[in-house]
């Protein structure tokens, strides 16, 4: 997710917790930000993960043992 202040400081992380009042906000350095609704100038849920793909980088044989890892799968 992404916030903006109303002073215009942008921000990026992961939803950590929401209310009516507050949103609470995971940052890239693993921080908790926490802010009022009322002093965010904007909120924005994009559809593309803060994750790198990796699908450049490794070949299919590599993505599949290390899904089958995460699985506890045996290769």
């Amino acid at each position: 997710m992404r916030v903006r202040t109303a002073q215009g400081e942008a921000l990026q992380g992961l939803l950590h917790n929401q209310d009516e009042y507050t949103i609470h906000l995971l940052d890239v350095r693993e921080q908790v930000r926490s802010f009022q609704r009322s002093g965010l100038a904007d909120v924005v849920f994009p559809k593309q993960s803060l994750m790198p793909s990796f699908a450049k980088s490794l070949s299919a044989g590599q993505i599949d043992d290390v899904l089958a890892h995460l699985c506890g799968g045996k290769q």
